[in-house]
């Protein structure tokens, strides 16, 4: 072992200029500076050999130069301070204060000590939090003990020099990810990564129950490349016991300890030394810590065992925690949601609407499956969230799926869930929107888009209320009250045997009609007003009334895109109106639009629905000139489920 040049001293008085240790692992120990020049870094060769990472290996220098003295930079990675500010080259005066990564040093030009640590406190400008004045705090000099201070008096006092300093900085890492805002997977993968680099292991995993009494789910794993596949068991025997104690576990020599040298994970990869933790809390048991090694000479010692016991209480903390804000965010976005509820009340006085929403009141009480019928746009989801509102269910969650907008297998993985390798980039566990939901109620917008084996698969849950995991194969029960929504004639559907005859019985426990907005003309005034100072309040300008020929556009238009379409010409005319009223051009409603739809006559009511539905894509076509991706933003809809709705319709 190189000895250190520089000697410390904590009775005799410095002949010489000295450093003053005020945090650091030399806190409140004088250095005198007995060579010239007088080196800093992390060599142990220096005269002052300062264990940081965040200090290079030949970091500064101290040199004289005439009756002064010199601190000078050595082009380091991190550069030095010097009373706070980062300096190369600085004249050094009586109290300036040097700090190299976490440890700072007081330079003294004092000969007498008694002189040098007599002002134990000195006075440091923070901040002008006003032009022309400053705040004055007092900066102690007296610093809390190290981290690496109190491992020196601690048992571990016998490890080696880059062990404790390896544990450092692991409980230092895991600290500062309490406080990170980062997302759950990215934290868990931190976590075993800095398990292998702390303690020297080849494969570090953690694991996490759903709840008591469950199989635990491995979420992180991590493995050292030169020794380890990518993939690897761990010991249920070893799981099984600190499950069963809750207290960890050290095997020093797996192989031959008796409890676990007959397991296979054990016995064929060789595994030599293993340490496991669980993750306790206040309230349960959260999970398993596990780390282990096979080709390494040293075996894992009480004290490593003690340190991540300490590590799992700090990963137990942070996991709570993690959890605890999770779950006040989606409370927060919840109340919001409710605090904005006048965007989900059904506006209309109508006869029609009068009746609707007093069956969807009735409705609510139960815990019914309600299939909702209706053109696009009518707002079948706003009634299906009043239902929710009204129901027992309202302080649980409402989740929207729409069926139309993804593929069938990215469908029923976001419907149903999946376990990490199901398919190709299924990387982790996920919870599908059914579990996600359990106590409230899931809206199946556009359910006659559902393909054969996602029928089939939601018949299912919806006779025994369980389903699977795409990819596993236990059973899960959730209670959520289902409500479906089509603009679609399902009862024709079933006839060409589009859509399994008995899911549509099964759906149509309830069937309500939302009727479309020329049905009920009387709701466009009230309906325009609500649009009108919604708009107003999110943009905080604009008009503040219709004009009177307006009114009397929006009242005979026949609104083939129906309150989606008021919404979004009331939109534009707030964006685009140039006074304090509402024109009609404003509105951006094309006369021949509904001059042309109100001379549709004949059919019954699907058949019309379905000519209507023609006529509007038609002429989104024929404005952007036979463009169909461009017609469906026209339209407000996907360019893949225009597709799919022209063929429904027998377009080409």
């Amino acid at each position: 072992m190189i000895a250190h040049r520089q000697t410390e001293s904590a009775a005799a008085p410095p002949e010489t200029p000295s450093l003053l240790g005020t945090s650091g692992a030399r806190s409140g120990k004088l250095i005198p500076l007995a060579t010239d020049p007088f080196t800093i870094g992390r060599l142990p060769a220096c005269d002052l050999c300062v264990r940081d990472p965040h200090a290079s290996r030949r970091h500064a220098e101290i040199r004289r130069v005439g009756s002064d003295w010199l601190l000078a930079d050595l082009k380091s990675r991190n550069g030095t301070q010097v009373n706070g500010e980062r300096a190369r080259e600085h004249l050094l005066r009586h109290g300036d204060e040097i700090r190299i990564g976490e440890h700072s040093y007081m330079f003294l030009l004092k000969t007498s000590q008694e002189e040098a640590i007599a002002p134990q406190e000195r006075v440091r400008i923070e901040h002008s939090p006003e032009p022309g004045r400053t705040i004055t705090l007092r900066a102690s000099l007296r610093p809390a003990r190290a981290f690496s201070e109190l491992l020196d008096r601690s048992p571990e006092r016998g490890l080696s020099a880059e062990r404790r300093q390896r544990h450092i900085m692991m409980i230092h890492e895991m600290a500062q990810a309490m406080v990170a805002d980062i997302n759950q997977p990215d934290l868990f993968q931190g976590i075993t990564d800095r398990l292998i680099h702390g303690f020297e292991a080849e494969r570090a995993c953690l694991l996490l129950l759903e709840r008591e009494g469950t199989e635990p789910i491995p979420v992180a794993a991590s493995y050292d490349q030169d020794h380890c596949p990518t993939e690897f068991r761990v010991s249920h025997a070893v799981i099984e016991e600190v499950l069963a104690t809750r207290a960890t576990l050290l095997c020093a020599d797996a192989l031959a300890d008796e409890r676990f040298a007959a397991a296979e994970s054990i016995s064929q990869e060789r595994v030599r030394s293993i340490m496991c933790a669980p993750l306790l809390t206040k309230r349960s048991l959260l999970g398993l810590l596990y780390v282990d090694h096979g080709a390494r000479p040293r075996e894992f010692t009480e004290e490593d065992l003690r340190l991540l016991g300490i590590l799992a209480g700090q990963v137990a903390m942070m996991i709570e925690n993690h959890t605890l804000v999770s779950g006040m965010r989606a409370r927060i976005e919840y109340l919001e949601a409710r605090a904005e509820e006048n965007e989900h009340l059904v506006v209309g006085r109508s006869p029609l609407m009068r009746q609707l929403v007093d069956t969807a009141r009735k409705v609510a009480d139960s815990n019914a499956t309600v299939l909702l019928l209706g053109e696009s746009g009518t707002g079948k989801e706003v009634i299906a969230q009043s239902i929710h509102q009204w129901s027992p269910r309202a302080k649980a969650p409402f989740v929207v799926v729409n069926c139309a907008a993804l593929a069938d297998q990215l469908l029923q993985s976001d419907l149903f869930g999946h376990e990490r390798g199901a398919f190709t980039g299924a990387v982790r566990q996920k919870r599908g929107r059914l579990e996600l939901a359990d106590g409230g109620t899931v809206f199946l917008d556009e359910i006659g888009e559902l393909g054969a084996d996602l029928q089939a698969k939601l018949l299912r849950f919806l006779e025994a209320r369980e389903f699977e995991r795409v990819g596993g194969s236990r059973s899960i029960s959730v209670d959520v009250r289902l409500i479906a929504a089509t603009n679609r004639d399902l009862a024709a559907d079933v006839a060409a045997a589009r859509f399994r005859e008995d899911l549509f019985f099964r759906l149509r426990v309830i069937e309500m009609v939302v009727p479309p907005l020329r049905e009920r003309r009387e709701d466009i005034p009230a309906l325009a007003e609500h649009f009108l100072a919604h708009y107003r309040q999110s943009l905080g300008r604009g008009p503040t009334d219709f004009s009177p020929a307006a009114a009397e556009r929006m009242r005979h238009h026949t609104w083939p895109g129906n309150v989606r379409e008021l919404r979004n010409a009331i939109e534009r005319a707030m964006v685009l109106a140039s006074g304090p009223t509402i024109e009609p051009e404003d509105l951006g409603l094309a006369g021949a639009t509904f001059a042309k739809l109100e001379g549709f006559v004949g059919g019954g009511y699907h058949e019309r629905v379905r000519e209507l539905k023609r006529q509007v894509i038609r002429e989104a076509l024929e404005q952007e000139g036979g463009v169909k991706q461009q017609a469906a933003r026209r339209l407000g809809l996907r360019p893949s489920y225009l597709s799919r709705l022209m063929t429904n319709l027998d377009m080409r």
